[in-house]
């Protein structure tokens, strides 16, 4: 009789073991991302050893390049720093993080045992005539319990609300890398516009120069008598 009871009490133990490593969450595969691994090299995108950028071009994978790294002119880097440490958007991704990281925290405690301390303690005068002893009336008792407790994670529900909180975290975490890509890039974009602007500005200038030198030269050859009045309102 007390094996066919040891023997039942090990198959609910195993059933029980069986059950919590089940889980009725389907499998998540994670896609490829639609991007490629690596800056392209080669062609137009060749570079000249030295050159800026040209350690993009080495098939290092582009999530392994820092901004810092890729843009190396100093005012860039120093405009990059301010909008970085200034950006609001930024900040509030910041305190997102921080929130999912202590919510995947709570959320995989719960697979753990949970631990329980009570202590009392209690200290009572008796009477002489109760007291073996004369003088000595006075006990005093302690009390000290502990406990433990945990829930059996059938089907897989604490395992997958702790994947889901590591994933809401970790989504986060993404989401503010990409703000900061994003950022990072608006700042560059408009640096090198005002660049762009700044070089088109002296090439205007430079033009404008010519053309007026080009018709002090007419006018006083026209003045002179050796141009006519065609070159110069051409001019």
């Amino acid at each position: 009789m007390q094996k066919h009871a040891l023997t039942a009490t090990m198959a609910a133990l195993a059933a029980a073991l069986f059950a919590t490593g089940c889980t009725m969450a389907p499998h998540y595969k994670r896609p490829d991302a639609p991007v490629a691994q690596a800056y392209p090299a080669g062609g137009v995108y060749a570079t000249q050893p030295g050159a800026a950028g040209a350690r993009s071009a080495n098939g290092q994978a582009a999530t392994a390049i820092g901004w810092r790294e890729f843009f190396v002119d100093p005012r860039l880097q120093r405009l990059i720093e301010i909008a970085l440490k200034n950006n609001r958007d930024l900040r509030v991704s910041v305190l997102n993080i921080e929130a999912a990281r202590a919510q995947y925290q709570i959320t995989r405690a719960g697979l753990f045992p949970t631990l329980d301390g009570t202590g009392t303690g209690n200290r009572q005068r008796l009477p002489n005539s109760l007291t073996a002893v004369p003088g000595r009336n006075i006990t005093t008792t302690y009390n000290v319990g502990l406990s433990a407790s945990w829930e059996l994670d059938l089907f897989g529900r604490v395992q997958s609300l702790k994947d889901q909180a590591l994933a809401q975290y970790l989504s986060t975490s993404y989401a503010r890398q990409a703000s900061e890509i994003s950022l990072v890039s608006s700042v560059a974009d408009q640096y090198l516009t005002l660049l762009s602007t700044d070089d088109l500005l002296k090439v205007t200038e430079n033009t404008l120069k010519s053309a007026q030198a080009s018709y002090d030269l007419t006018k006083l050859q026209f003045d002179n008598g050796t141009g006519s009045e065609l070159e110069l309102r051409q001019a």
